[in-house]
């Protein structure tokens, strides 16, 4: 159970820890410290299945704590639990305090945390140096924290009440929520919505019945108009503060939907952010929230979620997925599951790499085959498995089943089946353990035990043949030991694969055909564990004699222990064109265009989670199983526009046109000329100009000078001294950058002092803005020679969305309206037409799962996949 924190006093503050169960012994240590200090700690012990009663005893225990402490290190902001407790702590407003607990980089932490401190900064949390500190920041604004649990709590129970007039505030319990809720610390967690809600319906009635407590209709009229100002006044405030608290309900919503999006909870995050988008109207829909839609709708336009009941088994299979529900084996096809036959729970299911056989094995070891839509059952396992012993099964190549059982020192027996006749026997040898298998070209099939090689011949007859009987024969049978489908691979060309220097000292290896290629793993033992390595191979003229040539690393994994890991596939899509590997628990895509990629929507999911199956569904789409919650995503993997982007019409063709003809160049190298894009160099009777080093001078109407700036020319000497300026679309002033240097800035025409607009990694090549001067595009160099184009929201102080990258040039500039225009190449490729909040909340509506969509139309917290 949970640890309650028993030494704490009443009025002690309460902490709930979130952690990942990898790091419990850290967190325990932290947890009696702090009860040391007088605190109340919370945390959960236990190692149950996430359900639905946990899930709420979790919730209940993160709304009773005054603060949260998250455990950050690779195993939280990975764990999918973890995640969820950060989108809680959200959700409530909890004052939230992150301590690194191991080495991470920035770009790891969750986005949801947004700008908040790290604790210790730059570090990894010492108890000797840090504890102090952490007990500082427990304890700031301390009062204040208790009050805002308290609130919280009362908000929540008046809501779930339908928010009825007995549960409002009164006397002095009102006064003193007003002045907690105008005393709001700095670095304090802001009041959520339920609370200012209920302070601001408190207030309301409040007047309402003072109203008709005053006695003579002479003081009843005085004392009505002074109440009437009075409350005025009050109603005022507390709109005002129940605005600003949408306003940041909305951003800690987006932060909660990345995070989400992040953990890869696409239909949770698209619920939580149309629930937040119902305070807003298009005009004033912050950018961050809009932000995290077009993030969201990018997602959902790549993947589908099958969802599944939480009692399912899930098998992977280097063919496929399947699942077991209903008494019944289930395929994962295109559009969802496909039945395929009825059986007892299976305790393994896999398929003959030969003949693509299903093989599934029930409890009690009934062994089932099917194959051309038939199943049958065919034998049975007889091997007893004593109490606390471990099983495994595997299906080998060439029509065999293996059961091993092991005991406590790890020694093993093994019974075999032959699955054409049901035949058993038990394994001779020693040990009666496999090290190793192969399937020999001519059929023969040969088992390596520790002493000896096992000849299996029909109905498992067993011929023991000493190793010196086959010396020389070793790699003949490494060879083939480590192919599936030894007849459908160029022999001659494996071999040479196999003697090449890179695997020749590798100690094991497996490979798996494609059309045309062949990829291959080699497992090596270094002094810091085991790595795999996977090779693609391009089978080519026996002309070439450097290997070399045909010969790519693409993947090198660090095998892990723990559940969930070294779980090893490797497959290619019918066509060849992509092949997808799994390293412990960890999906990566290659293939495409341009040579081996990884789309980001995928690794960018599965860095989160433990993959336990993975399968090919067409040359285009992939299919995926977790072991941290009951679903199938299937993603999509062909080049496609993202969200909100498309061609440009011949109109829009003719505008990008003028603009390159009025800029002077659009889509050629820079070089030395000057770029003026495509804003104005006249506005409002005042007129620009400038020269090719770099000085700009405004003058008025009667040419009478008002800004002139001159710079650097040391600075600016060289061949990319590219100066461009234009004037501010929505400010009185002019905006300016170098193209070698990494700052836009605003010259106000009134002679104050410059503004930096933009920051980039390196240096601005292009830039332009929309109409109303928030939104900016821009081509920037980064640090290794790559050109982006961004779009940029001042208002939310970040990247909108990563418009194109080349390695040549681009340019991006506003059209009329929303929309932005990108070409790289020779040609205007895309258009971006930046959403309204009516479009993306009618778009997230259509691309919502079905099995997600609210019982109650627009109460989104009524949806079956509502995760708050």
């Amino acid at each position: 159970m949970g640890n309650d924190g028993a030494k704490a006093r009443p009025d002690s503050l309460k902490l709930f820890i979130s952690y990942s169960r990898k790091d419990a012994g850290i967190a325990e240590a932290l947890v009696a410290s702090l009860e040391a200090r007088g605190f109340a700690v919370k945390i959960d012990t236990r190692d149950l299945p996430f359900g639905e009663a946990w899930q709420a005893e979790l919730a209940s225990f993160i709304q009773e704590a005054d603060t949260v402490i998250w455990l950050v290190s690779r195993h939280s902001v990975s764990s999918h639990w973890c995640n969820w407790e950060l989108a809680q702590v959200i959700r409530m407003q909890k004052r939230f305090v992150p301590v690194v607990i191991g080495e991470i980089s920035v770009d790891e932490i969750p986005k949801a945390i947004g700008d908040i401190h790290l604790l210790p900064a730059g570090r990894v949390y010492d108890e000797k140096k840090d504890l102090d500190d952490l007990v500082t920041t427990l304890n700031t604004n301390r009062s204040w924290i208790k009050t805002h649990t308290r609130l919280t709590d009362r908000a929540l129970e008046w809501s779930a009440r339908g928010k009825a007039g007995e549960g409002l505030l009164r006397g002095r319990q009102l006064q003193d929520a007003i002045m907690w809720r105008d005393s709001e610390p700095p670095s304090a967690p802001h009041p959520g919505t339920d609370v200012l809600d209920l302070i601001l319906q408190s207030q309301r009635a409040s007047a309402q019945r003072q109203r008709f407590m005053v006695i003579g209709a002479g003081a009843l009229a005085v004392v009505l108009m002074g109440l009437t100002i009075f409350s005025f006044i009050q109603q005022r405030v507390a709109v005002a503060a129940q605005k600003n608290a949408e306003q940041r309900s909305a951003l800690l919503a987006s932060g909660s939907a990345e995070g989400m999006l992040d953990a890869g909870q696409t239909d949770e995050a698209l619920l939580v952010l149309m629930d937040a988008a119902k305070a807003f109207t298009p005009e004033t829909a912050p950018d961050r929230l809009l932000m995290a839609f077009d993030r969201a709708l990018n997602k959902a336009m790549v993947e589908t979620t099958i969802r599944l009941p939480s009692e399912v088994k899930v098998f992977g299979t280097q063919n496929g997925i399947y699942i077991y529900r209903d008494e019944q084996v289930w395929r994962v096809q295109d559009e969802g599951l496909e039945p395929i036959f009825r059986m007892p729970v299976p305790v393994h299911l896999d398929q003959d790499a030969v003949s693509g056989v299903l093989v599934a094995i029930s409890e009690d070891g009934r062994t089932y085959l099917h194959a051309d839509g038939m199943v049958q059952e065919v034998g049975r396992f007889t091997l007893k498995v004593p109490e606390g012993w471990a099983r495994e099964y595997v299906v080998l190549p060439g029509g065999l089943a293996a059961m091993t059982v092991r005991d406590a020192s790890d020694m093993p027996q093994t019974q075999l089946m032959e699955l054409s006749s049901g035949a058993t026997d038990m394994l001779v040898g020693e040990y009666g353990a496999i090290l190793d298998y192969a399937l020999m070209p001519d059929g023969q099939r040969l088992i390596e035990g520790f002493d000896d090689w096992i000849e299996v011949g029909p109905d498992v007859s067993q011929t023991v043949i000493p190793y010196a009987d086959l010396e020389g024969e070793r790699e003949r049978f490494r060879m083939h030991s480590a192919l599936p489908q030894p007849d459908a691979v160029d022999i001659a060309f494996y071999e040479r694969f196999m003697a090449h220097e890179y695997v020749a000292t590798a100690f094991e290896n497996e490979c798996l055909r494609g059309p045309g290629k062949m990829v291959c793993s080699s497992y090596e033992g270094t002094s810091s564990g085991v790595y795999r390595i996977d090779y693609l191979l391009t089978e080519g003229d026996e002309s070439v004699t450097d290997l070399d040539e045909l010969f790519t690393q693409i993947d090198r994994s660090d095998l892990k222990s723990g559940p969930g890991q070294n779980r090893s596939w490797i497959g290619f899509s019918p066509d060849g064109s992509r092949l997808a590997t799994v390293n412990n628990g960890e999906l990566t895509v290659f293939g495409g265009e341009y040579g081996y990629y990884v789309p980001e929507h995928v690794r960018g999911w599965s860095h989160a989670h433990r993959i336990t199956a993975a399968q090919f569904i067409g040359n285009t789409r992939i299919a995926v199983a977790t072991a941290v919650d009951p679903m199938i995503r299937i993603y999509t993997l062909d080049d496609r526009p993202a969200y909100g982007e498309r061609s440009p019409n011949e109109a829009e063709l003719q505008k990008l046109s003028e603009i390159c003809d009025r800029a002077g160049k659009c889509l050629t190298s820079l070089g030395d000329d000057l770029l003026e894009g495509a804003s104005p160099v006249e506005k409002n009777g005042y007129t620009l100009s400038f020269d090719q080093l770099g000085n700009f001078i405004v003058s008025d109407a009667n040419e009478v000078e008002v800004l002139s700036v001159k710079v650097d020319q040391e600075m600016m000497a060289g061949p990319d001294a590219v100066f461009s300026a234009f004037f501010h679309k929505a400010r009185d002033g002019v905006v300016a950058h170098y193209m070698n240097e990494p700052v836009v800035w605003f010259y106000p025409l009134d002679g104050g002092p410059r503004e930096e607009l933009y920051r980039a990694g390196k240096s601005v090549v292009t830039f332009d803005m929309n109409a109303a001067g928030d939104l900016y595009a821009v081509i920037e160099y980064r640090v290794g020679g790559e050109i982006d184009a961004i779009l940029y929201s001042s208002e939310a102080r970040r990247e909108w969305r990563h418009l194109a990258s080349e390695y040549k040039w681009l340019n991006a500039v506003f059209l009329e309206g929303q929309t932005v225009a990108i070409a790289n190449g020779n040609a205007w490729s895309i258009l971006y037409d930046i959403p309204t909040l009516s479009d993306v909340t009618t778009d997230a509506k259509a691309l919502l799962s079905p099995d997600c969509q609210p019982e109650e139309a627009g109460d989104y917290a009524t949806s079956p996949c509502w995760p708050l």
